[in-house]
């Protein structure tokens, strides 16, 4: 089963978010208030959480509102025997920052959605931040100007992606490198060839498992192929479909800039 809560995090605070911004002067919001719009973001976001809503259920909703309320992030109360939820000062903040935390790893869609809600709705969540309780102190206010600055968002994500991209090329470069090494070298039989690429381009879990250890435990027919076409198959099968999908994706990044 698809842990919806860790792939939809998100989608969750800006739902709650979302739902305590259209219902919070009323009173507050319900659950299928807050079920409706979190199904309207993941309908919005497919084919990468396409039947998601299908994985989350009433149960599930009902244990997120109760966590941000023991949390203090939200308060409940019960009208005509259905709870409402405000969302807190504190749970604003805490949820604003939930959505703009987006790891590099993941799904590049959901940055962007990250990147149109705080370009979209920033001004209406430092109003209600601002409503809430006293008057926010200074340092808070820099605090939530600095996660709600859309510009300071996409710079970091671009740098993320820049960084991947190097790594990635540095891999692909010491790949072929291996690759023509042991090509050079494949009349000295494979115990040469492994000695020589592990002193030359020892790959990244080398200081954890040697790679002249890791070739033993191959069967020995298979390591020349391991080394030259396993490597060039690495190569065009797994890194440069990466480089490539990654290279577009700062492309449409750098795309937002303008």
């Amino acid at each position: 089963m698809i842990d919806v809560f860790t792939h939809c995090r998100r989608f969750f605070a800006a739902a709650a978010l979302g739902a305590h911004s259209n219902f919070s002067p009323e009173g507050g919001f319900r659950q299928k208030d807050f079920r409706f719009l979190l199904v309207l973001f993941l309908n919005w976001l497919e084919p990468s959480t396409r039947e998601m809503d299908q994985e989350i259920h009433n149960t599930q909703l009902s244990r997120y509102l109760d966590t941000l309320t023991r949390h203090g992030f939200a308060l409940r109360r019960m009208n005509q025997k259905r709870p409402l939820y405000q969302i807190t000062r504190s749970g604003l903040v805490e949820l604003i920052g939930q959505l703009t935390e987006v790891p590099v790893q993941a799904p590049f869609e959901q940055f962007f959605f990250s990147y149109y809600f705080v370009r979209n709705y920033s001004s209406r969540l430092t109003e209600l931040v601002a409503q809430k309780e006293s008057r926010l102190p200074r340092s808070f206010q820099i605090e939530l100007s600095a996660m709600l600055d859309h510009r300071e968002l996409l710079d970091q994500q671009i740098k993320a992606i820049q960084l991947e991209i190097r790594k990635l090329e540095v891999r692909l470069k010491e790949t072929k490198g291996a690759y023509d090494l042991a090509r050079a070298n494949q009349d000295k039989g494979p115990e040469e060839m492994i000695r020589l690429v592990e002193l030359h381009f020892p790959y990244d879990l080398n200081s954890t498992k040697p790679m002249s250890e890791l070739m033993r435990e191959i069967p020995a027919q298979l390591r020349a192929y391991e080394l030259t076409e396993g490597n060039l198959a690495r190569v065009q099968y797994l890194w440069q479909p990466q480089l490539e999908h990654l290279n577009g994706y700062l492309r449409s990044l750098m795309s937002l800039k303008e």
